[in-house]
C-alpha cells in the first residue's frame, strides 16, 4: 500500500470515529500545596510536627456530540513530608465517564481508579491512622434515566466498589467489597418543588474476616426552591441490614484432664436506622450561607459497616471582586455496626473548624491561605487530642484547548 493511500485509509477512519458536530477538550491543571500540622496523626501522647507539600497535576479530555459525550481524567499526586519521610507517596487517579441521550432517555457510566497511601485516605476520612501503606479503588456506576412525561422520571442504577491494601503485618485495614443498586422515582408537583421516592439495597463482604452485610432501605424527600435566593433539599429514610460474622468460640473438649478447644461459629446480627440528607443555601447580595445534615451507612477499612453523621455550616462572604473569606464548621460522629468490641474501637466524634482566604490573580490562577482545628473523641474510651492546621494553596488552570470541533 502506497503513502497516499494510507493517509487516504486514515483519513477516511478518522472521519467515521470523529462526529462532525463534536469537540475533543482538553483541560490541564496543576496545583501545589504547603500545610503544617502539629499533630496530624491525632496522639492523644507525643504528637509529632509535620511540614508537607503536596504537588498535583491533571488534565481532563472531553468529547463531546450533540447526544453524548466522554472523558477521562488522569491525575498525578506526589506527597513529600520534611519530618516524616516514611509519609511520602505517589498516589495514581484515573476516572472517566459517558453519557449517552436518547429522545425520553439517558445512559451513563462512571469509572475509577485510584491508588493512594492510607495516610492520605484516613485524614480523608477522618479515620485513626494505622499504617502508611498504598490502599487500591476501583468504583464502577452506571445509570438509565427515562422521562415518562413532563413532570416524571424514573432512574434506575448500580455500582460496585473494590477496596484492597497493601499486606503488611503491622496493618489492620481489612479488604472489602460492595455491591448495591436502587431505584427512584421523580415527580415535579410545581415549577419550584419535586418530590423523590427512591428505593435501594447493598451488599457488603470482607472476604479475610468472612464478614458480609445485606442491607436495604427507602428514601422520600423534596427540593424545593422557596425564592430566588433561598433553596432546600431533604430526603428522609430507613435502612435494615442483616451481618453474618465468625465469632471464635472457646469449648471445654474435656474435663479430666482439663482441655479447650477455640471454633468458630457463624452469628448474625440484625440493625436499622435512619438515613438523612439535608441541604439548606441562601444567598445574600454578597454572602452565601449553607447548612448541610447527613446520616447515612457506608463501608470502612475496618471491615465493617459504620454509621455516621455530619453536620456542615458554611458561610462564604464574597470582600471585593477577587476576595472571598470562607469559614467552615463541622460535627461528625462515627459508630461502627456490630456488638463485637474489637469493632468498637473507631468509634468517634470529630469537630472542624476551617477558615480560609481565596484570592483569583486572574481567571487561570487561584491562592488560598488557611487554618483548620480539629478535635477527635474516641468514644469507647473518652480520650481527646486535636490538631492545628496551616496552609497555602496555589493552583493553575490554564486555557482550555479545543482541537477540533
Amino acid at each position: 500500500m502506497s503513502r497516499d493511500h494510507s493517509i487516504i485509509t486514515v483519513a477516511l477512519m478518522l472521519s467515521a470515529i470523529v462526529n462532525v458536530n463534536a469537540e475533543l477538550t482538553l483541560k490541564p491543571e496543576v496545583s501545589t500545596r504547603a500545610w503544617h500540622d502539629d499533630n496530624p496523626r491525632l496522639l492523644i501522647r507525643s504528637p509529632t510536627e509535620v511540614t508537607a507539600t503536596v504537588n498535583d497535576v491533571g488534565i481532563e479530555s472531553i468529547y463531546s456530540a450533540p447526544t453524548y459525550s466522554l472523558s477521562l481524567t488522569p491525575r498525578v499526586r506526589l506527597s513529600r513530608y520534611t519530618e516524616e519521610t516514611e509519609l511520602d507517596s505517589e498516589d495514581y487517579f484515573v476516572s472517566t465517564n459517558m453519557l449517552k441521550s436518547y429522545e425520553r432517555h439517558q445512559l451513563a457510566g462512571e469509572f475509577k481508579y485510584a491508588r493512594e497511601a492510607t495516610f492520605s485516605t484516613e485524614q480523608t476520612n477522618l479515620d485513626i491512622f494505622n499504617i502508611n501503606i498504598p490502599e487500591t479503588t476501583f468504583s464502577f456506576n452506571t445509570s438509565w434515566l427515562y422521562t415518562v412525561n413532563g413532570r416524571l422520571n424514573l432512574s434506575v442504577y448500580a455500582n460496585f466498589l473494590d477496596v484492597s491494601f497493601e499486606k503488611n503485618p503491622r496493618s489492620n485495614f481489612v479488604d472489602y467489597l460492595q455491591y448495591g443498586s436502587g431505584t427512584a422515582l421523580n415527580y415535579a408537583a410545581s415549577e419550584r418543588t419535586t418530590w423523590i421516592f427512591s428505593l435501594f439495597a447493598s451488599q457488603f463482604k470482607t472476604p479475610q474476616t468472612g464478614t458480609e452485610t445485606v442491607s436495604y432501605g427507602l428514601q422520600i424527600g423534596f427540593d424545593h426552591q422557596f425564592d430566588e435566593t433561598l433553596d432546600a433539599s431533604f430526603r428522609i429514610g430507613q435502612n435494615r441490614s442483616e451481618q453474618e460474622f465468625k465469632m471464635p468460640q472457646t469449648q471445654i473438649i474435656s474435663v479430666v484432664p482439663l482441655r479447650f478447644a477455640t471454633t468458630v461459629a457463624d452469628e448474625t446480627e440484625r440493625s436499622a436506622g435512619e438515613i438523612i440528607d439535608l441541604d439548606v443555601e441562601k444567598r445574600f447580595e454578597r454572602a452565601t450561607a449553607r447548612l448541610l445534615w447527613s446520616r447515612a451507612f457506608s463501608p470502612s477499612s475496618q471491615g465493617v459497616r459504620q454509621e455516621s453523621e455530619e453536620v456542615d455550616g458554611i458561610v462564604k462572604y464574597r470582600m471585593t471582586p477577587f476576595l472571598d473569606a470562607v469559614i467552615r464548621v463541622s460535627y461528625r460522629r462515627r459508630n461502627q455496626e456490630g456488638e463485637v468490641s474489637a469493632r468498637r474501637l473507631n468509634d468517634i466524634k470529630v469537630i472542624n473548624v476551617n477558615g480560609r482566604l481565596e484570592y483569583r490573580f486572574s481567571p487561570l490562577w487561584k491562592a488560598e491561605i488557611g487554618a483548620r482545628y480539629r478535635e477527635l473523641d474516641r468514644l469507647d474510651t473518652g480520650l481527646k487530642s486535636d490538631s492545628k492546621l496551616i496552609y497555602l494553596n496555589l493552583r493553575y488552570r490554564p486555557r482550555e484547548i479545543t482541537l477540533f470541533r
